[in-house]
């Protein structure tokens, strides 16, 4: 996951009046905690991530840093596959919405040209059209379907969560891809 983005999370504490303690306070998260995520190159923790914008009134996604070639407040399709490949749950959620906004248009970076970085945008890229009907994503799906792993599965949460109640609770479109994570259409829906 990318850094947080230091000088935008000051600025939108400064514009709501908060000191960095107060910050802190009103986020729910130790001061040394706010500290570490404003230090550069700290790989933030999802939960404080999210009461971070809640309590600065923004998407969460709105407080990363981004590259140079992502729209403002969104980190790049590229790092987000990055983060997700390494098992990160909270960047798989931000791929469909991603892949909405990159309107289906999609090269890998040669060191993430391998089946499975494309079984995982296949899986987001069925999330995506199921949750926006998009026909140009369903054709997407399709492409990287046959660009993936077909005999790999990919799991997110475990040892955490049992193999069961994994597969119980994954949404039909990743199943389609064998990617199984407890998430909720909802999960997806929020990041669009």
């Amino acid at each position: 996951m990318p850094a947080v983005n230091t000088k935008h999370v000051r600025s939108l504490a400064r514009q709501k009046g908060l000191s960095l303690s107060h910050l802190a306070r009103t986020a729910g998260i130790s001061r040394q905690m706010l500290h570490n995520l404003l230090r550069p190159g700290f790989n933030p923790l999802v939960g404080s991530l999210q009461q971070l914008g809640v309590a600065l009134g923004v998407d969460p996604l709105e407080l990363l840093e981004t590259s140079p070639m992502a729209p403002a407040g969104r980190p790049s399709l590229e790092s987000t596959l990055k983060a997700t490949l390494g098992g990160d749950a909270r960047a798989f959620e931000m791929l469909p919405a991603l892949l909405v906004n990159s309107k289906a248009q999609v090269k890998l970076p040669d060191e993430l040209d391998v089946p499975t970085a494309w079984q995982l945008l296949g899986a987001a890229a069925q999330m995506a059209y199921d949750l926006t009907d998009e026909v140009s994503l369903k054709r997407l799906a399709a492409f990287c379907a046959s660009n993936a792993g077909v005999h790999n599965g990919f799991f997110f949460g475990l040892p955490l969560v049992s193999l069961q109640r994994l597969m119980e609770q994954t949404p039909e479109p990743m199943k389609k891809h064998r990617i199984f994570g407890a998430f909720s259409m909802e999960d997806f829906r929020r990041h669009l």
